[in-house]
């Protein structure tokens, strides 16, 4: 569904299953590929993009992963050791939704399948992070991800850097979520 703020414009989308969530890398290791590219390939219904990557060029095209990629319970990149922890957003084996610093170790012990680097959390809980301010990141195009009681997943992508949606701040995506 379309959504809109005074200084950007957005998507959002409601996962009813979490469990039938799955990380996805570009086809060819190395080069990046758009996310509609991505959901053509692999029959999927929608695409988020999820966690850091390294774009030298500023071309957007996801040239290098930064941090941890799982998918399917395999890690498929990481750039520390098993035993430090990262900032990741995953998803166990049952569909819950998982945010904060573990272990490749960790997150194997809780049954984590799916899961990407990430910073930082709005919200813990259901409680509200950014308690004044905006969040000290400024305007931005972001991505965000939360659950629901019920299992339902939501996920938020806002457009930023562009003349028609400059980009929201942190503080207006944990008011939104």
């Amino acid at each position: 569904e379309d959504i809109s703020g005074k200084y950007w414009v957005g998507k959002k989308m409601y996962v009813y299953d979490p469990k039938t969530i799955r990380v996805m890398v570009p086809e060819k290791p190395g080069e990046g590929e758009r996310i509609t590219s991505m959901v053509r390939r692999t029959g999927a219904v929608a695409g988020v993009n999820g966690g850091g990557f390294i774009d030298p060029d500023g071309l957007g095209n996801g040239f290098a992963p930064i941090g941890l990629i799982m998918s399917g319970g395999d890690v498929i990149y990481t750039d520390v050791e098993g035993q430090q922890p990262q900032m990741v957003v995953g998803f166990t084996e049952d569909g819950t939704l998982v945010i904060g610093k573990y272990s490749i170790v960790e997150l194997r012990e809780m049954h984590v399948t799916e899961a990407v680097s990430f910073y930082p959390r709005v919200i813990a809980n259901g409680k509200p992070l950014i308690t004044s301010g905006d969040g000290g990141w400024g305007r931005g195009p972001r991505t965000a991800v939360g659950q629901r009681a019920d299992g339902t997943v939501i996920f938020v992508v806002i457009d930023g850097r562009q003349p028609h949606s400059i980009g929201a701040t942190l503080k207006e995506v944990q008011d939104l979520l």
